[in-house]
């Protein structure tokens, strides 16, 4: 049996097999790993980048035999493994919450201009005067500003030149203003 163990290992650890590497080693309905053993990779596998074999040793207090398991049952293979699918996960959470999040934007955006539409409707001649110039726009501006970054159009454009730098050949907000006054 021992013998056999290694090919066993990578028999389950093939994408064939059906499980992810991370979760107890299993071929049929066999498990390779003693419950100990997969007690100590779950340690391991958990600790993050500050993983380390004399951790689980020591502090957790298990057994010698880390360093034979963790050879035998590969365990910083299935932890690459499990790294790579947690960060898979983390970003296709973050993605949904930033389109989530546009869609806030989006909504709060349109709901501004409609307020400020509205307001503009309402204006009676003779309140024009308590309205500073710079009030409307202002309002305006935002609301088209995060209307625009919520749908990923560009608040202003960009150029780079040969020399690595930045130029900015428009800004559209200010170009907004400067073209009011």
């Amino acid at each position: 049996m021992a013998k056999d163990m290694p090919a066993l290992v990578e028999k389950a650890l093939s994408p064939d097999s059906g499980r992810p590497p991370w979760e107890r080693l299993k071929v049929g309905r066999r498990f390779l790993e003693s419950r100990k053993a997969f007690e100590a990779f779950v340690i391991y596998r958990d600790m993050g980048t500050s993983r380390t074999l004399l951790r689980v040793q020591t502090e957790h207090k298990k057994s010698t035999s880390v360093l034979k398991w963790s050879t035998l049952y590969k365990w910083v293979f299935r932890c690459a493994e499990y790294d790579d699918h947690m960060d898979r996960q983390y970003l296709i959470q973050q993605e949904e919450d930033r389109r989530e999040m546009a869609r806030r934007h989006v909504n709060l955006a349109k709901l501004m201009q409609q307020k400020a539409y509205v307001r503009l409707q309402k204006i009676k001649d003779e309140e024009i005067d308590q309205i500073t110039p710079k009030m409307i726009p202002n309002y305006l501006r935002t609301a088209i500003d995060i209307e625009r970054m919520a749908t990923g159009e560009p608040t202003e454009r960009v150029d780079h030149e040969g020399s690595g730098r930045i130029v900015i050949i428009d800004d559209i907000p200010r170009k907004l203003d400067e073209q009011k006054k």
